[in-house]
């Protein structure tokens, strides 16, 4: 099942769609992604950030 999570997820699904089609929670696909992917930043951690630096006005 979570290679075709993977796959879902290489077309662009989101997690709820994922689990969805998938039967597995969202919250078990968010860790199993973050787990393969540490280096990724959620949505949460991205906004605390700011905008790229490319985007600053500074």
């Amino acid at each position: 099942m979570i290679e075709y999570a993977k796959l879902l997820t290489q077309q662009g699904s989101s997690l709820g769609q994922l689990a969805t089609k998938t039967g597995i929670p969202k919250t078990s696909l968010h860790r199993y992604f973050a787990e393969v992917h540490p280096t990724r930043p959620t949505g949460a951690e991205s906004a605390l950030e700011g905008p790229p630096p490319s985007a600053r006005t500074d």
